[in-house]
């Protein structure tokens, strides 16, 4: 089952660590203020992407910078010592997080160090910025229609191939780039682009903590992304990870290769206020819900023919029942309909009724594509799974199928029909 591997598994605290993190040293209050460095936050920690998490609850932002965020770790890794800044229960699942005390924003290589330490220091919000470890990203795609007005200003003709050194200055912000295929544009899935090969990219992260946590139980998983990127966009416009939107998503602490170049800057100031935010956008995020629940509701109506009985059990379970109990209806639909594209696409619409839980990128990667792969494991779900849920409604009723229309059957074998159950 994908609720049961391990990472997921919620481990003893070590004392020792707690009494630091909620303890700020002399220097760290003397830094951020008193008030700054006391402010409580609940967050969790894991060694490794392998390993369960360790719940840090009720620590001092104080505590939290002065042991994780003052210095690069020198690693032949990054995926050692994270933090995540949120307060899970149980699972190291989205689902699972109770409050969320801090953004996080990885930034692509369109920003500065500098120039977001500048614009940092303007706006006097506590946190930190740093360089990240390698994401080892080495290959660059950008539209040939883009490529071919840089081109004609730059290099005199638009049918100019581009060379490494025109190349390199099409890419300032990147190490070492050359043109591949021999500089002319190709067809990469359906899309033509040029494409360029580069040093491995490194970006950056600024980390915003927050006034007071985002209590997920008051606005919703929907409504925490809709925070995230109301803050984000008005920073960064669209230049930044958007998978860091997720309460449970592992936040590496800085770290760099052996004699790479690093850097890292802890900001004081005042805390980030969300609720102005989420005041903000709120209106839209419920008309949001409201919309995705009824366009949830008319594709439940009008189902694929291959999966409308599933379909019809389905309007009778709701889809803001407990984790396992929505596990086991999904697991049920693939197993089902075999992992098919009808079946995920069911899924997604039955669970959007939901929207301040559904999460389309858990439900793909972490579930559908989990059972796929693992179709010994998740096969115990099956029709009577759904059926088993669907009969706790009170107006439950039996699939019936539906016939397309009386005349195009025979007398004989309509008036049979009607004879039957079918009809009543």
């Amino acid at each position: 089952m994908p609720s049961t591997k391990r990472p997921s598994v919620e481990m003893s605290i070590d004392e020792s660590l707690l009494v630091s993190l909620r303890n700020p040293n002399p220097a760290t209050c003397e830094f951020f203020g008193d008030a700054i460095a006391r402010h409580r936050v609940d967050v969790c920690w894991v060694e490794n992407r392998f390993s369960s998490f360790t719940p840090l609850r009720n620590v001092t932002l104080g505590g939290l910078v002065s042991n994780f965020l003052v210095e690069h770790e020198v690693r032949q890794e990054k995926q050692e010592n994270g933090l995540i800044y949120s307060d899970l229960h149980g699972r190291r699942k989205d689902d699972f997080a109770q409050t969320v005390c801090a953004a996080v924003y990885d930034i692509d290589h369109r920003h500065k160090f500098g120039a977001v330490v500048e614009q940092r220091e303007r706006e006097g919000y506590v946190g930190a910025t740093h360089t990240t470890f390698n994401h080892g990203k080495r290959l660059t795609l950008e539209e040939a229609d883009k490529c071919i007005d840089w081109l004609r200003d730059n290099a005199g003709s638009s049918i100019t191939p581009f060379t490494d050194e025109l190349a390199r200055q099409f890419l300032p912000e990147l190490r070492d780039v050359r043109a591949l295929d021999g500089g002319k544009w190709t067809r990469v899935d359906g899309k033509t682009v040029y494409r360029f090969e580069h040093a491995p990219e490194d970006r950056l992260r600024a980390i915003y903590f927050l006034d007071e946590n985002i209590p997920l139980a008051e606005v919703g998983q929907d409504g925490c992304r809709a925070i995230y990127h109301h803050i984000g966009r008005e920073r960064y416009g669209d230049d930044y990870d958007r998978k860091c939107e997720n309460p449970a998503r592992i936040q590496w602490t800085p770290s760099c290769r052996p004699d790479a170049p690093h850097e890292l800057e802890v900001h004081r100031g005042n805390l980030i206020p969300w609720r102005p935010a989420w005041e903000f956008i709120k209106a839209d995020v419920e008309k949001r819900r409201l919309e995705d629940a009824a366009r949830a509701a008319q594709r439940l109506k009008d189902p694929p023919k291959d999966v409308a009985e599933i379909s019809h059990y389905l309007q009778f379970i709701s889809p803001d029942s407990p984790r396992a109990e929505w596990l086991s209806v999904v697991l049920g639909v693939h197993n089902e309909t075999k992992g098919s594209e009808d079946g995920r696409a069911l899924v997604h619409s039955w669970s959007a009724g939901a929207p301040r839980l559904y999460n389309p990128e858990d439900l793909d990667a972490n579930i559908w594509d989990w059972a796929t792969a693992n179709e010994r494991d998740g096969s115990r779900y099956t029709m009577a799974s759904i059926v088993h849920h669907a009969m706790k409604h009170p107006q439950f009723k039996r699939y019936r199928p539906r016939l397309k229309t009386v005349r195009s059957i025979h007398p004989d074998e309509y008036q049979a029909m009607l004879d039957s159950e079918l009809l009543k």
